[in-house]
Order: C-alpha cells, then sequence, then structure tokens
C-alpha cells in the first residue's frame, strides 16, 4: 500500500493521526493481503521478507492491533472498515483480472457513509 493511501484511509479519523503519522503503512498491507488471500499475516511476503532482518515478529505484533476481529466501535474499527473494503476492491480487481487499482476516495466515502447511516435513522 502506498503511503498516499494509508494517510487517505484516515481522512476523518481525528483520534488516530499519532497512528497515521508514526505507523508502518506495510502493516496496513499485511491486513490487506491477508484479507484478499485469506491467509495469516505471518505468510505474507512482506513479513518474510523481514524475517532475516528482525523486523518480522514486530510487524506481525503491530498488525493485531487492527487485525483484531472485537476492536470496538471506535476510529480503529472504522479504520479496520477502510482496510477490509480496500482489499474487497483489490480482490474483485484480481478475480476479474483487471488493474490493481483501488479508489481509497470510493472506500473513505462508502465507509464513512455507513457510519453515518445508524446515527440518521435514529433522528
Amino acid at each position: 500500500m502506498s503511503a498516499t493511501h494509508w494517510s487517505r484511509l484516515f481522512e476523518e479519523l481525528s483520534g488516530l493521526i499519532c497512528m497515521r503519522n508514526r505507523a508502518d503503512p506495510r502493516i496496513a498491507s499485511i491486513i490487506v493481503w491477508s484479507d484478499v488471500t485469506r491467509a495469516e499475516a505471518p505468510q505474507c511476503p512482506i513479513v518474510k521478507k523481514e524475517r532475516g532482518r528482525g523486523d518480522a515478529r514486530l510487524l506481525t505484533s503491530r498488525t493485531s492491533a487492527l487485525h483484531e476481529t472485537d476492536i470496538g466501535r471506535g476510529e480503529r474499527f472504522r479504520l479496520r472498515q477502510r482496510l477490509s473494503l480496500y482489499a474487497i476492491q483489490l480482490a474483485a480487481a484480481c478475480d476479474e483480472n483487471r488493474p490493481l487499482c483501488v479508489s481509497v476516495r470510493t472506500i473513505v466515502d462508502e465507509e464513512t457513509r455507513s457510519h453515518r447511516a445508524p446515527h440518521l435513522r435514529s433522528s
């Protein structure tokens, strides 16, 4: 995942500014790869490449903060939803033999709409 995509996934998630600035974008790539391939993070080529350098364990442990199935309903949950939508777009492009392009704008818009929808229904 490019640094630009990583940064844009945080739009309207002001509570995660520190995460956006400090976290390694490879973590998002590992999560998306795992979602697309339905494989575990330690099998990701990024992690395998880092095994010899000692970063593999650190990378996989950092992915767990966003890989957990129950991370609440806050902004981390919203970011995880966006990563899932990213993976869905990427997997569809693979399945349909299309260029591996992902629209982060569409992902952010879709997640934001789904996040706001319950609030609109209750008014």
